[in-house]
This record gives structure tokens, C-alpha cells and sequence, in this order.
């Protein structure tokens, strides 16, 4: 079985909150690919808790000349405690995936 993790967007259609929802992943990975543990912290700027999902770098090249890549995907978080406890349980996940495989 793979296990993975998405961010799902989800948006109010017809400007009226309880009637309908569109849902989308945003992205998704799967626990193999991620490095962990996740790094956590506050964003200076906002004040906000964020958790960073870091995936394995796959080194690609544009024309040759640049790489490219993504760093990792930020998730904004309500408290310390909820980052923490989502990053507990994301490298709980992994690990577990890791000893699986």
C-alpha cells in the first residue's frame, strides 16, 4: 500500500459558504520521497506557524545550463502545537513507510 500526502484546496463556489465546495490536490507526495523530519517555525513577516514538506531533490536541468527544482512546500498552520503535532505525525509516517519497504 502507498501512502502519501496531499494538500487538498478547498474554495466556496455560488459565494455562499454551507452550499458547495471545489476540491483540488494542490500536490502530493509520497511518504518515500520525503525528507525528514519536517523543519518548522514562524514566518517573520506574518507571525503565522508554518511546517516545510521537503521532497528528494530530483536534479533537473533547463537547456542544459540551470537546475531546477523545488525546495519544499510550505504549509501554514493555526499554533505551535498543531505544527508540531502534524510534523510528529508526517516523520512518524515516514519512518514507518521507510522500515515497510
Amino acid at each position: 500500500m502507498v501512502k502519501k500526502i496531499k494538500y487538498l484546496n478547498c474554495q466556496c463556489c455560488f459565494g455562499k459558504p454551507n452550499y458547495f465546495y471545489s476540491r483540488s490536490i494542490e500536490w502530493e507526495f509520497e511518504f518515500h520521497e520525503i525528507i525528514g523530519p519536517p523543519p518548522c517555525g514562524v514566518d517573520d513577516s506574518t507571525g503565522k506557524w508554518y511546517i516545510i514538506i521537503k521532497p528528494e531533490e530530483k536534479k533537473r536541468k533547463v537547456f542544459g545550463l540551470f537546475g531546477g527544482g523545488e525546495s519544499g512546500k510550505k504549509i501554514y498552520v493555526k499554533s505551535r502545537e498543531e505544527t508540531r503535532q502534524l510534523a510528529r505525525i508526517i516523520e512518524d509516517l515516514r519512518t514507518q513507510n521507510q522500515t515497510q519497504s
